[in-house]
């Protein structure tokens, strides 16, 4: 999951004024995170989000602690090659050059920040598009929405805009990308927020807990559904952000289907499985899993064909065992899923995963 959200759960809330919020836009050769991650330091010298396993963080706060963070932002770059296994960064993940984009929070950057937070909150997918400033120059941020909502430096025409993101080409697994030398003469820097994941489980069996348990610390916005009021009272010290307790055709009324969530079906019940199945054969949805085998769940299908968008079992072939093993499969199938923008298989994504 983007870094962001994590950031305004643990502040809940935006960076407060004199906060230092730090961005990897760039990496060359390995990196403990990648481009897009960010932290921010506040003036307490607390730490929420990370960029690496703790070689950037002591440099960053020292920095910051010594007034060494310029007043304009400014990409600070660390080459981490060349180390030996007793120095800073080496054996850590950190054995590249990573190009970090330092700024103050100041009032602007709240509000961009308060317009992002919402618009994430709404469901909605942003892009930033961005110039790296050198040393001294003006820097410029543009958000823009899925929805058309737009804030920030109005800074491009719309021509440039659309020329930029054309000249981004995303992989399916890239949400950040650097462009040089572009039509607008800066160095830029793109980045798609997702909003948070959304993970659905039909069935509150003791089986959920474990799934959900992980799934919260991942990132994901959780709904734990089920028939029977009491095992959703029973669970109540689950992890889940959302409950729901209702007949299936009721819960797949009462939810608001998105093309992005994930959803699992794991009653433990034949008949209330068919139900939740043949509610949501047909919608648009990013997964869907069933609990047990395939024999089983051809029976759910009346014998049918599972068609490629039912996957059954769950989570991946690791020989898992008991619930808890078992939750570790599921997330492992469903964290590659999550860092897919649009447009590729599922088939795709687990021979990646695998590979």
């Amino acid at each position: 999951m983007d870094d962001i959200h994590g950031i305004f759960r643990d502040l809940k809330g935006i960076p407060s004024l004199g906060s230092v919020m730090a961005s990897i836009v760039y990496v060359e050769g390995s990196a403990y995170k990648k481009e897009g991650a960010r932290m921010i330091i506040d003036r307490d010298g607390c730490q929420y989000g990370m960029l690496s396993a703790g070689c950037l963080e002591q440099d960053l706060a020292a920095r910051m602690e010594q007034g060494k963070i310029p007043k304009d932002p400014e990409v600070i770059i660390y080459d981490m090659r060349g180390f030996d296994m007793l120095s800073w960064g080496e054996g850590s993940g950190c054995n590249g050059v990573i190009h970090v984009l330092v700024e103050w929070v100041t009032p602007k950057v709240q509000k961009e920040l308060a317009a992002l937070r919402d618009a994430l909150e709404r469901g909605e997918q942003i892009t930033m598009i961005r110039t790296l400033p050198e040393k001294g120059s003006p820097s410029f941020v543009m958000y823009k929405g899925s929805e058309g909502n737009r804030f920030g430096d109005h800074w491009l025409s719309h021509s440039a805009e659309q020329k930029l993101l054309h000249e981004a080409t995303y992989r399916s697994d890239e949400r950040s990308q650097r462009i040089q030398g572009t039509s607008v003469k800066e160095d830029i820097f793109i980045h798609t927020f997702q909003p948070k994941q959304r993970l659905v489980i039909l069935g509150a069996g003791r089986d959920a807990r474990p799934v959900l348990e992980l799934a919260e610390k991942v990132g994901y916005y959780t709904i734990l559904a089920d028939w029977r009021p009491g095992l959703i009272v029973e669970d109540s010290c689950c992890p889940a952000d959302e409950r729901i307790a209702a007949s299936p055709a009721d819960i797949i009324k009462h939810i608001h289907w998105q093309p992005n969530d994930c959803v699992m079906i794991m009653t433990h019940s034949f008949q209330k499985d068919r139900e939740f199945l043949q509610g949501l054969i047909g919608k648009q949805l990013k997964y869907l899993g069933i609990l047990g085998s395939k024999q089983r769940t051809k029976r759910l299908l009346g014998n049918k064909e599972i068609p490629p968008s039912i996957t059954t079992p769950l989570g991946l072939s690791i020989k898992a065992e008991g619930p808890e093993e078992i939750a570790v499969s599921i997330m492992a199938e469903l964290i590659p899923l999550s860092k897919i923008v649009h447009g590729v298989s599922k088939e795709a994504v687990a021979r990646e995963t695998l590979e």
